[in-house]
C-alpha cells in the first residue's frame, strides 16, 4: 500500500514538473479589430507567454485590401522594407506591440478595407514552434461620402501585396484637351487650373467645382517617379454616379502620363464613353 502511494505520488510529481516546463507560449493576443478612418492610432500586441532570456526578434508580413502608407502607416518600425518588418521583445520581457495608424483620407471607398498582420519568423526556435496565434486582421470603415452636386475623382494604386504605395508617386489632373502621338501616347495636355492633386505621399483626389463648364474632360495620371509596375484604380463618385476604371503601368512609363476619357459634364449629369 505504501509503495503504491509513493509510486503514484512520484508519477504525479513528474507530470507536474513537465507541465511547469511548458510556459504556454502564446502569440497575438486577439484575432481581429475594427475602426473607421478617424480611429487613429491602433496596436497589435504579441505575448510570448513568458519572459525571454535573450532578445527575440519577430518578423511579420502585412497584406490585405488596405494599402500601406495609403490607408494606414506602421509607426513602430525597425525596418521599413515590406519583406522584413520586425519588432523586438527585449530580454527579460514577454510582450511587444506593432503600432499602426489609420489614415483619414478623402477617398470614397465603396467597401471596407482590411489589413492582415501575420507572423513570418521568430528568432527563438522554441518560441516559434509553440507560437499559437500568428495572425490578426483589422477592418477599416470609410467615413467619406460622395458629393451631392458635383463629382469626386480618386486615384489609388497598388505595387504588390504589402508594398508601400509611396514607392511610386503619381499625380492627378483634370484636362480639357489631350494631344496624342501616333502610337497613342500623350504628347501634350491642357490641365485646368485648380483641379489637380499632386501629393508627395498618399493617394490623389480631385473634387470638381460647380462652376466648371459643360464640356468633355480628360483625367490625366502622371507617373512622377518610381521603379515598380503599378495597378491603377480610378473612381468617379457623385450622388448619382459610381464608376470605376483600372489599368496597369510598367516602370517604363516613369516620367510619362496616361489618360482616361473623355467624359462629358452636362449640368449635374456626367456621360462616360
Amino acid at each position: 500500500m505504501r509503495c503504491s502511494k509513493i509510486t503514484s505520488l512520484t508519477v504525479c510529481v513528474v507530470i507536474l514538473a513537465a507541465c511547469a516546463e511548458d510556459p504556454g507560449y502564446g502569440g497575438i493576443t486577439s484575432t481581429s479589430g475594427m475602426g473607421n478612418e478617424a480611429s487613429g492610432s491602433q496596436s497589435v500586441t504579441i505575448n510570448l507567454g513568458a519572459a525571454t532570456s535573450a532578445s527575440t526578434t519577430i518578423t511579420y508580413r502585412v497584406a490585405g485590401s488596405a494599402a500601406l502608407d495609403g490607408d494606414y502607416r506602421i509607426t513602430s518600425i525597425t525596418s521599413y522594407n515590406s519583406e522584413a518588418l520586425t519588432i523586438t521583445v527585449p530580454a527579460g520581457e514577454s510582450t511587444a506591440s506593432i503600432n499602426f495608424e489609420i489614415i483619414d483620407d478623402e477617398q470614397i471607398e465603396r467597401n471596407n478595407e482590411v489589413i492582415y498582420f501575420e507572423s513570418a519568423a521568430i528568432s527563438d526556435a522554441y518560441i516559434s514552434e509553440h507560437f499559437r496565434q500568428a495572425s490578426y486582421s483589422f477592418e477599416i470603415e470609410d467615413n467619406d461620402v460622395a458629393p451631392e452636386a458635383t463629382m469626386q475623382i480618386d486615384l489609388a494604386w497598388n505595387l504588390g501585396d504589402g508594398m508601400r504605395i509611396n514607392g511610386n508617386n503619381f499625380d492627378l489632373f483634370l484636362a480639357d484637351s489631350v494631344t496624342l502621338n501616333t502610337d497613342g501616347t500623350i504628347s501634350d495636355y491642357q490641365p485646368i487650373e485648380g483641379l489637380e492633386s499632386v501629393n508627395e505621399t498618399g493617394f490623389e483626389t480631385i473634387r470638381l467645382n460647380d462652376g466648371i463648364a459643360d464640356m468633355p474632360y480628360y483625367v490625366i495620371i502622371k507617373f512622377v517617379s518610381g521603379t515598380d509596375p503599378a495597378e491603377l484604380s480610378l473612381q468617379f463618385n457623385s450622388n448619382t454616379v459610381h464608376r470605376t476604371a483600372s489599368g496597369r503601368v510598367s516602370s517604363a512609363f516613369a516620367g510619362r502620363a496616361v489618360y482616361y476619357g473623355p467624359f462629358t459634364k452636362s449640368g449635374s449629369s456626367y456621360a462616360f464613353r
